[in-house]
């Protein structure tokens, strides 16, 4: 038995608990895209497969943020969905890439096709607004740092 076999037979099985209770579960297809991708890791390749702007949104959060999109935000995108399609993809890809969620969900974007034309991924150093950024690499370092450490490297930065 294959482990998408494997995730199958234990989805339908809760489904069919869960239906019995008044509940349901989530897509079947999204649960099972999420249990094959490995934890913090997503490959953009495998987004940009995907043919239909609403399948990639929720796609793009199930692999980007770990959690299915809400109701809201699929509201205030599903009216941008009209845009060129690699407009629409990389404004989604940078959104979320942007979102604090995703810095501190400290998953790796990997195989890209929709960064902009820069090596690394500038992600802020104190928050959300920062104009203070950093490679990927350094922040990566950055996070490992003990606290008196990251304070001073702020203060170098001119961040506050």
């Amino acid at each position: 038995m294959t482990d998408q076999e494997l995730y199958a037979a234990i989805y339908d099985q809760t489904q069919s608990r869960m239906q019995r209770a008044g509940l349901s579960l989530p897509d079947k297809e999204d649960t099972l895209l999420l249990a094959e991708c490995p934890p913090c890791i997503a490959d953009g390749t495998e987004l940009a497969a995907e043919p239909d702007n609403i399948r990639f949104l929720h796609k793009a959060f199930l692999l980007l943020l770990r959690r299915p999109i809400d109701p809201n935000t699929l509201e205030i995108l599903r009216a941008q969905t009209e845009q060129p399609v690699d407009d629409f993809r990389k404004g989604v890809i940078t959104g979320i890439k942007s979102s604090e969620e995703f810095v501190l969900s400290r998953c790796i974007l990997r195989n890209n096709p929709y960064t902009d034309s820069t090596p690394c991924s500038a992600i802020p150093v104190s928050g959300r607004f920062s104009s203070v950024t950093l490679p990927e690499r350094l922040l990566r370092i950055y996070r490992k740092m003990p606290a008196p450490m990251k304070k001073a490297a702020k203060k170098i930065l001119g961040a506050t």
